[in-house]
């Protein structure tokens, strides 16, 4: 599995969620924890599937790691408890977040 694009948007303000739910392969938005709830409804609004993999990174790469993977329509109630900073991903490549949790001995929360 892979993509073969990957589009990188800041959260914050207004983006075009149109365009971003319009995007070919992997979405990876930054500085959008806070407004997790609301970035997943916006795209899914604008003809993102709901069924969508969806993962969210908190303090990611230093030992307080924590990952939430869901569907872009359960995400938000996944990560309520993660804290900023933290990325979310979103697309097929999330599917792959197990098995390198597994091969770095984290947890994925589900």
């Amino acid at each position: 599995m892979s993509s073969s694009q990957v589009t990188i948007a800041n959260a914050q303000g207004s983006p075009d969620f149109d365009a971003l739910a319009h995007a070919r392969g992997t979405l990876v938005l930054f500085m959008g924890l806070a407004r997790l709830p609301e970035i997943a409804e916006d795209l899914v609004e604008h003809g993102l599937d709901p069924h969508t993999p969806a993962a969210v990174i908190s303090a990611g790469t230093t030992p307080d790691e924590e990952v939430a993977v869901a569907t872009l329509g359960t995400i938000a109630e996944s990560a309520a408890d993660l804290r900023s900073p933290g990325l979310i991903v979103i697309g097929d490549v999330v599917a792959l977040s197990e098995r390198l949790a597994a091969d770095r001995g984290t947890l994925a929360l589900a």
